[in-house]
């Protein structure tokens, strides 16, 4: 059996609207507005060395490469 190996791996969620994420596995970071949201989601990005990706419904996912 082949050996899978992940190379990309979600490491946080920032969102608008708690709602809309259903908890568990990864951090989720509320934020009070889309700007602050977008802010959150580039600073992690950086921090963390991984891309941000605006998933277009309130909810931006940072995922590890």
């Amino acid at each position: 059996m082949k050996k899978m190996k992940m190379e990309k791996w979600p490491v946080a969620c920032i969102t608008v609207d708690p709602e809309r994420v259903v908890g568990g596995g990864i951090p989720v970071f509320i934020a009070d507005d889309e700007e602050e949201m977008a802010q959150m989601a580039t600073v992690m990005s950086r921090i963390l060395d991984a891309a941000a990706h605006d998933l277009g419904n309130g909810v931006f996912l940072v995922v590890q490469h």
